[in-house]
């Protein structure tokens, strides 16, 4: 028995041992995991920080790519210098930033109500300041001017019947009167030029020329001037000889219309029509027609957060088949029972009802759109940031589904293409 426990005695000690050894060993190793463990806390905490940093890069990358894929398509990213204000303070960019509430919306048209076709007559108002009307003409239409000797004596004018050329000229009303002589010469021959192409009894609204018989039996003495000084010269080339107040920067018929004739950097400043202080050349459209005294709707000429979110949900209804349940023939104006477009009612969806047949609505809008336009003059792509991560809605789509369903009178009033600007507060 003494033996036994000796021996045991003695198996005890080096247990004890061991385990001493293993306590130091333990030790040394919590030490080593301890050091492991700040070590790795930092390369944690850099890691963390290089995200971020990351995050950076990647959207400065992101940013660079979009600046990238725009030069490649021939698109730039709309850049909006000094503007005219106009006469309705409300629809302009000044009004806007200072009347708006932060974070609101606004779309802005580059013209509105024109064919682009031919000459600017804004455009023509200050390229007069500096050139005479041969080479406006020259500028607008690529062509010169030329007296044509078989000019017809007579037009046959809707609503007053055949009369002479000359006095029916001498009625045009498209231009005011108080303008330089070079311009006023510079829409004689335009008019005269579309009146000998009118091809049958020519109207006398804006769809044609505007014409009152009042200003043809006393035309104001300026006008006469540049009608008379101008006899028979019409433009000497095949080309349409329309013209419009103001096109927005861009002709059909010559490009940019602007001092260099670019869009680089801030064009708007270098546009004849801005220079000559057009108020339709950058301007919000909010009431029923072109006239600053129209219904309005009881509303100004921007959008909130939600009411914007609400047309990128009526973009992915309508255009990306996204919803459940939708009518589509409800996606129309909230307030189309209030103010009625085109005679048009209904029944509207509101915005909550219209964003809960979305399985994944958009619900906000991070910072300012990013709008590009190509070298035609058109918007090409509007981009948001929203909770759904980035939407790109191509430029005529945008338009389409704005007019579809912007609230009151809001629009883009332009026929047969898309030319705009999206400003946030």
């Amino acid at each position: 028995i003494i033996a036994q426990i000796s021996l045991e005695l003695i198996q005890l000690d080096k247990d004890k041992q061991k385990v001493e050894a293993d306590r130091i060993s333990l030790a040394d190793l919590q030490a080593k995991v301890d050091k492991e463990a700040e070590f790795f806390e930092g390369e944690i905490a850099g890691a963390k920080a290089y995200q971020q940093q990351l995050s950076g890069k990647i959207a400065t990358l992101t940013a660079k790519q979009q600046a990238i894929l725009a030069a490649r398509s021939g698109s730039v990213i709309t850049s909006v210098g000094a503007v005219p204000i106009g006469s309705d303070f409300a629809g302009s960019i000044a009004g806007f930033n200072q009347d708006a509430p932060s974070g609101y919306f606004a779309v802005f048209s580059f013209g509105a109500y024109t064919h682009r076709n031919g000459m600017s007559q804004y455009g023509a108002k200050k390229q007069a300041e500096t050139k005479n009307y041969r080479d406006i003409i020259q500028w607008y239409y690529g062509y010169g001017v030329k007296k044509d000797d078989g000019m017809p004596t007579t037009i046959d004018v809707q609503g007053v019947g055949t009369m002479d050329m000359q006095k029916y000229l001498y009625g045009i009303a498209e231009m005011p009167s108080d303008w330089h002589i070079e311009a006023l010469k510079a829409q004689a021959v335009a008019a005269r030029s579309y009146a000998k192409r009118a091809g049958k009894p020519i109207c006398t609204t804006q769809s044609c020329q505007v014409f009152l018989k009042s200003k043809s039996d006393n035309p104001p003495s300026e006008w006469k001037k540049a009608v008379d000084e101008t006899d028979k010269e019409i433009i000497d080339g095949d080309v349409s000889s329309q013209y419009s107040s103001t096109a927005g920067g861009y002709s059909n018929t010559i490009g940019w219309d602007t001092t260099d004739k670019s869009n680089s950097g801030d064009w708007t400043t270098r546009a004849w029509e801005s220079q000559a202080g057009s108020p339709w050349f950058y301007k919000s459209w909010y009431r029923q027609s072109y006239t600053n005294e129209s219904n309005d709707c009881g509303r100004k000429p921007w959008m909130s957060e939600a009411e914007m979110a609400d047309i990128l949900n009526a973009w992915l209804v309508l255009n990306k088949g996204e919803g459940n349940g939708v009518d589509t023939g409800r996606v129309v104006p909230v307030t189309i029972n209030q103010c009625l477009i085109g005679g048009q009612s209904g029944d509207p969806y509101s915005i909550d009802e219209l964003r809960s047949k979305l399985s994944s609505p958009v619900t906000w809008i991070s910072g300012k759109p990013v709008v590009t336009n190509n070298n035609s003059g058109s918007t090409t792509n509007v981009r948001f940031v929203t909770n759904r991560g980035e939407i790109n809605v191509p430029g005529g789509e945008f338009k389409k589904v704005f007019n579809t369903r912007a609230p009151g009178y809001l629009s883009i009033p332009q026929s047969g293409f898309a030319f705009y600007n999206i400003e946030r507060k």
